[in-house]
């Protein structure tokens, strides 16, 4: 995530309480199109069989064992 970004929606943030609100400044001078937007990368999801292949991998003599779902 952009810091410049997330410093630019504050500023606008704290100006824009100042012009409105406050009626201390007369307008907002933040006025940059797409400064406060951010566009990040997808991050990869693991699939159902890499979340268990360190608990298999581990093997019934380690103690642990793979969750077999709710138990009541």
């Amino acid at each position: 995530m952009s810091m410049a970004a997330k410093a630019y929606r504050l500023l606008r943030a704290v100006l824009m309480t100042a012009a409105e609100d406050d009626q201390i400044i007369s307008a907002n001078p933040c006025r940059i199109r797409g400064a406060g937007d951010e566009h990040p990368e997808e991050r990869p999801v693991l699939t159902v069989a890499q979340v268990f292949e360190p608990a298999d991998r581990g093997g019934p003599s380690s103690g642990r064992q793979r969750p077999q779902g709710q138990k009541r």
